[in-house]
């Protein structure tokens, strides 16, 4: 029946993009109707494209928790009821960073969201291990507004901040392209890794998440109002 249903589901969704209404090139609130054309520049900026490989790179840390949690959890005890909730917490707080995603734009620039984020994810790893109970991994699992709403909020404004609207679906492309890649490489990976270390890999996946903030620090500094990169200092949105 869940199989059907998802093969119903898969079909529609076909069926409504193919019927969908074409409205036509929009253009943002408060700009000019005659937009430049693109000069590709913007997806070419390096600071932008060590921010998307660093993200993927972070994202996929999160490979040994989709494959394995579940697993996991089941041998430490806990109900499907239970491991139902843990999932439901993770969805239910990425939900409501997204539902608040104006104010904290309000409130934090682009860049602070995804290194928090980022930060988050090696935090979040690292204690994974440790059996803190069904409460304890609750609080963990609602970190994932953090580790992965935070990190997506921040991209997109960097994306729109940095490349014209023209570029824009080509650069949520490449962004999809290099998050999928990682992703799948990193859950190949953390098949072997889990057979061979057990719940000791989600360590690994601190050092991959650890690895993402780095190149996300680097991509900031590499802006062209940064110091590195000789212009003037200023927080970019």
């Amino acid at each position: 029946l869940v199989l059907d249903v998802m093969v119903f589901g898969f079909a529609m969704t076909v069926v409504m993009a193919i019927f969908c209404p074409r409205i036509g090139p929009t253009r943002r609130r408060g700009q000019p109707i005659n937009i430049p054309a693109a000069t590709g520049s913007g997806l070419r900026e390096p600071h932008l494209l060590l921010l998307l490989i660093g993200v993927a790179i972070q994202q996929s840390s999160h490979a040994v928790l989709n494959a394995f949690s579940s697993i996991y959890w089941h041998h430490l005890g806990f109900s499907g009821t239970e491991v139902g909730l843990l999932w439901s917490a993770g969805v239910a707080s990425e939900v409501t960073v997204f539902f608040l995603s104006k104010r904290l734009n309000r409130r934090f620039d682009a860049w602070t969201l995804i290194r928090f984020g980022c930060a988050v994810s090696v935090c979040r790893w690292i204690l994974f291990p440790m059996n803190a109970g069904f409460a304890g991994f609750f609080l963990l699992q609602c970190f994932h507004g953090f580790t992965y709403a935070f990190v997506h909020t921040g991209v997109q404004r960097r994306i729109m901040a940095t490349v014209q609207e023209t570029q824009e679906s080509s650069a949520q492309g490449a962004y999809f392209f290099y998050v999928g890649m990682a992703m799948a490489l990193m859950t190949l990976v953390s098949g072997y890794l889990y057979a061979w270390l057990g719940v000791v890999s989600y360590y690994g996946m601190a050092l991959v998440a650890f690895s993402g903030l780095g190149l996300v620090i680097l991509a900031y500094y590499l802006q062209p109002q940064s110091v590195l990169s000789g212009g003037k200092t200023r927080e970019a949105a």
